[in-house]
């Protein structure tokens, strides 16, 4: 996972977050954009599952392109 977030920071340098969040039970829902370094993001997603209050499964899906 620490990767993942490694990559993204990499991807969007100093970036503009706008997260969308929907928490139901286990699972964590996060729509989100963002934009920074001459880049953006408009269709991040993040799926957590969590049990006994860790993480147990994180997706990440999200398109880089020009700002």
């Amino acid at each position: 996972m620490r990767q993942v977030f490694i990559q993204l920071l990499s991807d969007v340098p100093q970036a503009k977050w706008e997260p969308e969040t929907t928490f139901a039970d286990d699972v964590l829902h996060l729509r989100w954009k963002a934009t920074g370094g001459g880049r953006k993001v408009e269709n991040g997603v993040d799926t957590f599952i969590f049990t006994d209050g860790m993480i147990r499964v994180q997706t990440v899906v999200y398109t880089v392109q020009p700002a």
